[in-house]
């Protein structure tokens, strides 16, 4: 039986963590990473996103008396970015409620760093979980299944299960 559903997360990771007893014979409590999300753009470099590595820079062909024929410009990287973020947010909220559901009457717990906890915050909103989850702002999205558990017990998010 699972006494709690965590999702780790940061901007480019989503892993949803279940949490069971340990057996009689185990001391620690079992953290499985039951699935993981990849945002599709988490991988990519500046190059393979946009035309060119740097931002708000174009060239141009100099013209006499006009300079080194560079051209200053905003092609919208921080947007782009945003916006990816906030559809990487909304499929994590969407497969973690089917998850939950899979789940009942668990604990749920969302963990990621405060810029993503807002995003997840926001689509949260849309489509709500059974139950209010309790936010951890940490990122702890490189660390360990058990790792986070034994982080969550130190900060009284989660009890200890013996």
């Amino acid at each position: 039986m699972n006494e709690a559903v965590i999702l780790v997360a940061d901007g480019g990771r989503a892993r949803f963590l279940t949490v069971a007893p340990p057996s009689p014979f185990e001391r620690r409590p079992k953290v499985l990473e039951a699935q993981c999300l990849i945002a599709p753009s988490a991988t990519l470099e500046d190059g393979e996103l946009f035309n060119t590595t740097k931002p708000g820079v174009r060239h141009r062909p100099a013209r006499p008396g006009q300079g080194r024929g560079l051209q200053t410009s905003d092609d919208r990287r921080v947007g782009h970015r945003a916006e990816e973020e906030k559809r990487f947010a909304d499929r994590v909220i969407e497969e973690f409620c089917s998850f939950v559901r899979e789940h009942p009457g668990r604990r749920t717990v969302l963990v990621a760093g405060p810029p993503f906890l807002g995003a997840l915050r926001k689509s949260l909103s849309r489509s709500p979980l059974p139950q209010a989850p309790h936010e951890w702002d940490r990122d702890l999205g490189k660390l360990e299944p058990l790792e986070v558990y034994e982080h969550l017990v130190e900060a009284d998010v989660l009890r200890a299960l013996k």
